[in-house]
């Protein structure tokens, strides 16, 4: 088992504004969550959450899935801090979450596909690095996407495995969550699947255990406002509030709108920033959390 912590029933804490209760509406505000994270508090809540789970709804999952079984109170840990310690909600993420994977059987991932797409450098997490908002950052590059080559579940299944890697890189990340660079640039009508769309769209949506603040549509091509009327029936009410569409021209790097969300040391090279990334370095450390998981 990857995780530990102290047993306890009670179903509140202390904060620095007073006693936090677990189901309130909004949840622990952000600036109280490091602090909050691995306290005694913390594995209280937790304790509490795993005493509420009917572990016969996962009886399915953990036969078919051991690992899943082994590290089932990390899972919990990561829905906890996903939904700021609302319980049930947590508890709802950990059962949509669980009964995807197993429909999905995830957990058979094809480890020679994930890594050449991987390597694509399609699907990256940037380690080590946050967008102005505190939250880790996950870029999509979709002019490096090959549908003829990879399909949807293909997709889906490296995003799974790039979430898993960020989550597992630091408990801030499951806390505060991911941004979501969407690039767009040099894009055309070859490298869009509305398979992918929906799917990426729901696994972010509803299905991954994970938060995200902005979803940041970059540099789109002309023919996206006709696509985005045909990808926005798949989008949450959320998501759409989130999403921001950034316009910025390599000719003139200095003043990028997208250091507005993601300063330039942060990111990569390839958005003439200072943040060295190498895919193929990536796919074998994301195998290595597949392998862990």
């Amino acid at each position: 088992n990857s995780d530990n912590g102290d047993e306890g029933n009670e179903t509140s804490a202390s904060s620095s504004s007073g006693v936090f209760k677990f189901d309130d509406i909004n949840g622990m505000a952000d600036e109280e969550i490091s602090t909050f994270i691995g306290s005694y508090e913390e594995n209280k809540c937790l304790s509490e959450m795993i005493s509420q789970l009917n572990t016969e709804d996962f009886e399915h999952l953990f036969r078919a899935d051991p690992s899943f079984m082994d590290d089932f109170r990390w899972w919990c840990r990561v829905c906890l801090r996903a939904r700021r310690y609302r319980q049930k909600r947590a508890i709802q993420l950990l059962k949509s979450y669980a009964d995807w994977r197993l429909s999905s059987e995830i957990y058979k991932a094809d480890q020679s596909r994930l890594k050449d797409q991987v390597e694509t450098g399609f699907l990256l997490f940037l380690d080590d690095v946050r967008c102005v908002e505190g939250r880790a950052i996950i870029v999509i590059r979709l002019a490096l996407h090959d549908p003829k080559k990879f399909q949807p579940k293909d997709v889906v299944t490296a995003l799974h495995y790039v979430v898993l890697y960020g989550l597992k890189s630091d408990p801030i990340v499951q806390a505060k969550g991911f941004t979501v660079l969407m690039d767009m640039s040099e894009t055309g009508y070859s490298n869009f699947d509305m398979g992918v769309a929906s799917a990426v769209s729901k696994a972010l949506n509803s299905t991954l255990p994970m938060r995200y603040g902005k979803l940041i549509v970059y540099n789109p091509p002309f023919f996206f406002s006709t696509l985005f009327k045909l990808i926005y029936i798949f989008l949450s009410t959320k998501m759409r509030q989130r999403m921001v569409r950034v316009f910025a021209s390599s000719k003139n790097p200095i003043t990028s709108p997208l250091f507005k969300y993601i300063q330039q040391a942060c990111l990569p090279t390839f958005y003439c920033g200072n943040h060295h990334v190498d895919p193929e370095t990536f796919a074998m450390e994301v195998l290595g959390t597949l392998t862990k998981q």
